[in-house]
């Protein structure tokens, strides 16, 4: 998505019992990402699992977090070293390490 407007929004079949997620940012050159992962159940009360905000991450990257109800997962990117959009080329909810 284009940094400082939209996001990445990813409905569940069903709601989760969710505690780790992974995913694989664009890596096909030193790029660096910020961003920040939210959760809901409902698509209108959103909670901060992942705050990237502030650091520049590559690559494959693996969270855990207190374990929650999901149905909905929105991933907003904050910074792209090379240009205005954010790349994720792999999402695995929960995280298969």
């Amino acid at each position: 998505h284009q940094i400082g407007s939209g996001n990445i929004l990813i409905q569940l079949g069903q709601p989760y019992h969710i505690g780790s997620f992974r995913l694989l940012l664009w890596d096909c050159d030193d790029r660096t990402y910020s961003f920040y992962i939210e959760t809901s159940v409902n698509q209108r009360d959103w909670e901060m699992v992942v705050d990237k905000k502030q650091e520049r991450l590559q690559s494959w990257q693996i969270f855990n977090f207190e374990p929650r109800i999901i149905s909905y997962i929105r991933i907003v990117g904050t910074y792209n070293s090379a240009n205005e959009i954010f790349h994720i080329v792999h999402f695995e909810c929960p995280s298969q390490e």
